[in-house]
Order: C-alpha cells, then sequence, then structure tokens
C-alpha cells in the first residue's frame, strides 16, 4: 500500500506542468491516413489492372482428336533419328504431369508451368497423362486441349503418343527444345564452340 501511494506521488511529480487536451484539438494520425489512403490505391489498381498474362493456351478446345488416336508431331528440322528414339520410348522422360479430372482452366495454367519448369531444369523429355477421355462429354476433350497447347508452346518441337507400355494413347511423350547451357555443352563436346568473345 505504502509503495502504491510512493509510485502514484512519483507519477504526479513527473505529471507536472502537464494539460490535459481537449478532444477537438488532438492531432490526427497523418501518416496511418496516408498508409491507408496508399494501400487502397494499390488494391484498386489490381483489381482494375489484373497482372499480364503471358500463358498463350486457348481457354477452348478449337479441333478434337479421337479417344484412341495416335500422335505424332515435329517441327521441320527435327532429326528422324530423334523423333523415332522419342516413339520408341528410347528418350525415356524423367518428368510426367498427370491431367485426370483436371478442367480445361486447370490444364492450361498447369501444362503451362510444367512444360516451363521443364526447361528450366533441362529436362528434354517429359509425358503428359492426359488419359483417352471415353467417358467425357465430348470425348477426349483433355487429350484434345493438351495436343493444342503443345503446338503452340514456343519450345515444344515434337510429341507423340506414349509406347503402350508407358501410356499408349491415354499419354504424350513430348520433346522440348534444348536450353542455351546445353547447346553450348553440345558445341564443345562436337568441337564446334568458337574461341571468340
Amino acid at each position: 500500500m505504502m509503495s502504491e501511494r510512493i509510485d502514484q506521488n512519483d507519477f504526479l511529480d513527473a505529471m507536472e506542468g502537464v494539460e490535459k487536451l481537449d478532444p477537438g484539438e488532438r492531432m490526427e494520425n497523418v501518416h496511418k491516413t496516408e498508409q491507408t489512403d496508399r494501400m487502397q490505391r494499390l488494391r484498386d489498381h489490381a483489381q482494375n489492372h489484373p497482372p499480364e498474362d503471358i500463358n498463350p493456351f486457348l481457354d477452348y478446345v478449337r479441333e478434337f482428336v479421337k479417344p484412341d488416336e495416335f500422335l505424332e508431331w515435329k517441327l521441320p528440322g527435327v532429326q528422324p533419328g530423334d523423333f523415332k528414339n522419342l516413339q520408341l520410348g528410347i528418350y525415356l522422360p524423367n518428368l510426367a504431369l498427370d491431367l485426370h479430372h483436371k478442367s480445361i482452366d486447370e490444364t492450361r495454367t498447369e501444362l503451362w508451368d510444367f512444360l516451363n519448369a521443364a526447361l528450366e531444369s533441362e529436362e528434354r523429355t517429359v509425358k503428359i497423362v492426359h488419359g483417352r477421355g471415353l467417358r467425357s462429354e465430348p470425348q477426349a476433350i483433355l487429350k484434345s486441349y493438351v495436343v493444342q497447347c503443345l503446338r503452340s508452346h514456343p519450345d515444344v518441337i515434337a510429341y507423340c503418343t506414349a509406347p503402350s507400355n508407358l501410356g499408349g494413347t491415354g499419354a504424350t511423350f513430348v520433346q522440348v527444345k534444348k536450353s542455351e547451357t546445353e547447346r553450348e555443352r553440345t558445341r564443345e563436346e562436337l568441337g564446334l564452340k568458337s574461341d571468340l568473345p
């Protein structure tokens, strides 16, 4: 009790000369208001200017393939021997993406991200599992969509139906371009690297 009185006396001594402010004279926290206004402006800008979508894949299927159709496509310049190795499963994929039960919107994003991740990790051959689509309406919608996307990806150079023991017509093997690092490595191996800067 005695120490409380001493503490109160100390407090009153420390407050000597301090006057209580009239509520009307209190200063507004300008910094807090500016911060709130700035955050609201950023929120408004984000809603009115969504991030640029660089994914070139359409969000619908233009042309359908059949559920059991064998797929094969390559850019001009892809060596026939390399394409044959892809078809035979000699170039086995280390990465696979399973798109079973995915919507077109989900597939659009996941396939784009997957192919770009393959490029970054220098994987040349990947596998896309889409199923045959016998029970989808219309049939083979996902398979058709994947084919359409692969043809529009700037770094896909070839694709084909997976060998029967690795998915058959329900999966597609995809070959992507070599990375610049891998191209440089090949030039070195072939003795084609230039010494010029």
